[in-house]
């Protein structure tokens, strides 16, 4: 009951997002009674992965720590060793201890295992235990213990099972008991022990292949025992009784082989199927779980498969996927719709195009389905079937059909990391596509596959080249109309009342709904790339809104509308903009939504009004959390570097903000976010830096801009803002540390590469306030009053952003008063503005900037 209810409370509505994969959890969390809300395919899979996380993190305590055993891992697909990998390596998760064991004579270098491990190693601790043959004293310890006699009465007999099976484990169990079939291994009922022919043994004749020997061994069974396990064999290494009574049917004129085995084995031929499985279960070869049938061992299910002629195979795992489908009750065949089209895949296609284009039709049944399960390998092999099954002209003979397959088998190729595959389908696609709404989904599989490359400037142009499709005009061609034109759009929101905005219909046009989808990806990718085309990407999506109606989209518009305003110091109408992007996600209940929205909402207009930055840590925390449980992780972790920056600005104790930062950027590497991890890693190293201060001056090898910083600056120069952001953090670190000349330099390029670019970069509070710190103190050094000129400068720009934020900024402008008092030699009055900033520090919780001051 407990850990259902921890379950409840961590996951809530989307525990159906594992009871959809895991369908025994059922018997903890009971049935559920929601469903999570419905996400786009890659999405999907960034919940799945999340979720399952935050479930091992939920179920494994000190008092019930968990143990995960995976066996055979040499054959598992690259997502599922991953997502192991995720869950080994998530610090988050303590009191869990894994085990896996795989075959290393079947992976090599190459091997999607052999690469997840050798990333494992340098992520976590972990111990390899080479697990060999059986060794001669194992043998004879296995045999002593199996026939309960003495160790040294047994050890001739088994020095020769040693000998015959080299200590393979399940070649020793096979060989045992092929000597009590033939009866050179018996129970002696008169001396009361057992007995071995110990010369005949010594002479018999086994294959070194055990796939050989268990193959042999089958061919002693009865006729009808073999066929079961053929059939068996086709469908994997376990089947259930339900499922194997829809084709275990008896073929006439099938002719038995008894070939040695005694007579009563020979009164069972005619038994049924399932009286044949038990037979192989006496054997050994099989063994029951509940109501399946499950080889004992992956050779022996290879060694009946491969009883089963090459020409006869396809045949045979044909005739199975239609009986299965046959004799399906309506309610189990979409459970069974995965081993159904399994079994037609392998089987013989027929030259008839209706027969082709019905299998064609199954594969993009199962590759859906694998889809709303998160399993996009699997899917991707689906659709790709689906696509090798069709006719030389099916574009032109079933259109519908195979633009499903071709876009759908992009967008999975897209959740896989398959980009340049995404780039072939799309060509395709386009080439063959008849209509805008047909072209729609490629489309934005293209910008979000662009995106995950970090191609920003790519999909931007792109995504501004399809927006006329929808009959969107670029009315203004020079940046001043359309900011105009902005401005425009924004005054008729701002004039709105609450009730008037929230009277607007609903956007009930599909087309439309794709328009600002497409809008809403661009401009994410515009903010970090190509800032410029900002106001007319922002201006159609609220005219669209404005015409056509509201939608989740819109709070993204509005949201987007208000951070871009806020750049413009137009704070006013920044706060309007984000108050109704707040309204409108809260009526829509746009959830999947929010992670995007609470970025530029809680990590801008709001702590630049009068919100203590440490106001807006929940809520952007909150939207980490929401943005990973909807698979929207571009969001989730932009929430994160957000809330970073405000336990950054807030004063909060660093050792525990540099343990949140590497948390943050492990979990942004594992997710291949490149763009945040970059971002952050000013701050971890500014973080860094700070912690290991001795409150001395580094020295000139130690500085923090030696050599290898300044290349990486010059690099990060090709992205305006992660050069203004490494130059803040670095020129702040540098005042800190007494080398004002490097602080200084590092102000320089910053305001430089500003004026280049005709921008303004972000930490504008932030990046003033050490401006004018470093410019005062380099006026105690050199050239006063130039120095001094430029920090009054700066002080009056900290001042404004004081008129609408005074609980953040009203230390800070107090200290830059005294700062600028005690240059100009008025002393008493740079004392007492110094006390009240100590004050002012106190007063709002800045301990840090308190430090500062004193």
């Amino acid at each position: 009951l407990d850990i259902r209810r921890a379950i409840m409370k961590e996951i809530n509505n989307d525990v159906s997002v594992l009871t959809a994969v895991f369908p025994c959890l059922h018997k903890i969390i009971g049935e559920s009674t929601t469903n999570p809300v419905e996400v786009a395919s890659g999405e999907s899979q960034n919940r799945f992965k999340f979720i399952f996380q935050t479930f091992f993190q939920t179920i494994s305590t000190p008092a019930h720590p968990v143990i995960l055993f995976l066996d055979d891992l040499q054959w598992s697909d690259k997502l599922s060793l991953q997502l192991v990998r995720t869950l080994v390596t998530n610090v988050e998760t303590s009191n869990f201890l894994f085990i896996g064991s795989y075959r290393d004579n079947e992976i090599d270098a190459n091997h999607p295992l052999s690469v997840e491990l050798k990333e494992l190693k340098k992520e976590a601790s972990n111990t390899n235990f080479h697990v060999s043959s059986l060794t001669k004293e194992n043998v004879n310890e296995l045999i002593s213990d199996s026939i309960c006699m003495p160790q040294e009465q047994t050890i001739t007999f088994s020095d020769i099972v040693y000998k015959k099976t080299g200590g393979n484990a399940l070649f020793v169990t096979q060989f045992l008991r092929s000597l009590w079939d033939e009866g050179l291994l018996f129970f002696s009922l008169e001396s009361n022990t057992w007995k071995w022919d110990i010369e005949s043994i010594k002479r018999k004749e086994i294959h070194d292949d055990i796939g050989l020997f268990m193959s042999n061994k089958i061919l002693q069974l009865p006729a009808e025992c073999q066929h079961a396990m053929k059939l068996l064999a086709c469908v994997g290494s376990s089947c259930d009784e339900t499922t194997l009574s829809m084709f275990m049917r008896k073929e006439k004129g099938m002719k038995t082989k008894t070939s040695g085995k005694r007579a009563r084995r020979s009164a069972v031929e005619n038994e049924d199927h399932f009286l044949m499985l038990k037979l192989a279960i006496d054997e050994g070869l099989l063994k029951k779980e509940g109501s399946s049938y499950v080889f004992v061992h992956d050779q022996i299910q290879n060694a009946a498969y491969s009883l089963i002629p090459e020409d006869e195979r396809g045949r045979m795992h044909k005739k199975i996927g239609h009986l299965i489908m046959e004799h399906s009750p309506e309610d189990k065949i979409r459970d069974l719709l995965f081993l159904v089209v399994d079994q037609l895949n392998r089987g013989e296609v027929g030259k008839e195009e209706r027969e082709t284009t019905g299998l064609a039709k199954l594969n993009l049944k199962a590759g859906k389905k694998a889809m709303s399960e998160a399993t996009f390998l699997r899917s991707a092999s689906y659709f790709e079937a689906g696509i090798g099954m069709l006719c030389d002209d099916h574009w032109e003979e079933c259109y519908d059909l195979s633009l499903q397959l071709y876009s759908l088998f992009a967008e999975v190729q897209h959740c896989n990391g398959c980009f340049e595959i995404v780039g072939e389908i799309t060509t395709v696609v386009l080439n063959h596509a008849e209509t805008l709404a047909d072209k729609l989904p490629i489309y934005i599989t293209l910008l979000r596959s662009l995106g995950a490359q970090n191609k920003l400037h790519t999909a931007v142009e792109i995504g501004i080249s399809v927006l006329p499709e929808f009959g969107l005009e670029f009315l203004s061609h020079n940046n001043s109309e359309r900011m105009a034109d902005l401005l425009r759009t924004k005054e008729i929101f701002e004039a709105m009342t609450d009730s008037e905005f929230l009277s607007i219909k609903e956007l009930e046009d599909n087309e439309k709904a794709s328009a600002m989808n497409i809008l809403a990806i661009t401009c994410w990718y515009t903010f970090f790339a190509k800032q410029e085309h900002m106001p007319i990407l922002l201006t159609l999506a609220l005219q669209l809104t404005l015409k056509y109606g509201i939608c989740n989209e819109s709070c993204i518009a509005l949201a987007d509308c208000s951070l871009f305003l806020l750049q413009l110091n137009d704070i006013n109408g920044s706060k309007r903009m984000s108050n109704l992007a707040m309204i409108l996600l809260q009526k829509l209940d746009a959830k999947k939504c929010l992670s995007r929205v609470f970025v530029p909402v809680y990590g801008g207009i709001f702590v630049r009004t009068n919100h203590h930055f440490k106001l807006s840590i929940k809520p952007l925390l909150q939207g980490y959390q929401e943005g990973m449980l909807h698979g929207d992780i571009g969001s989730a972790f932009s929430s994160a570097t957000s809330f970073l920056q405000c336990c950054f600005m807030s004063g909060h104790n660093l050792v525990t903000l540099g343990k949140d930062v590497k948390l943050f950027r492990k979990k942004m590497t594992e997710y291949k976010q490149t763009s945040t991890c970059e971002f952050i890693a000013f701050i971890e190293e500014t973080v860094s830096k700070l912690i290991h201060f001795s409150g001395h001056q580094s020295s000139e090898a130690d500085v923090l801009v030696d050599q290898k910083i300044l290349v990486q600056l010059c690099l990060r120069e090709n992205n305006f803002m992660y050069a203004c952001y490494s130059y803040i953090f670095l020129g702040m670190v540098e005042y800190i540390f007494g080398n004002y000349d490097l602080a200084a330099e590092m102000l320089q390029k910053r305001v430089d590469l500003e004026k280049k670019r005709s921008k303004k970069s972000g930490y504008q509070g932030l990046a003033t306030f050490y401006e004018c710190l470093i410019c005062v103190a380099m006026a105690r050094k050199q050239e006063k009053d130039k120095w001094v000129s430029r920090a009054g400068t700066a002080r009056s720009k900290l001042e404004e952003f004081s008129k609408y934020g005074e609980i953040n900024y009203e230390n800070k402008c107090l200290l830059l008063q005294a700062e600028m008092f005690d240059v100009e030699g008025h002393l008493e009055n740079a004392s007492n503005m110094y006390d009240a900033a100590i004050a002012a520090a106190e007063r709002n919780d800045f301990i840090h900037e308190q430090a500062i001051a004193n």
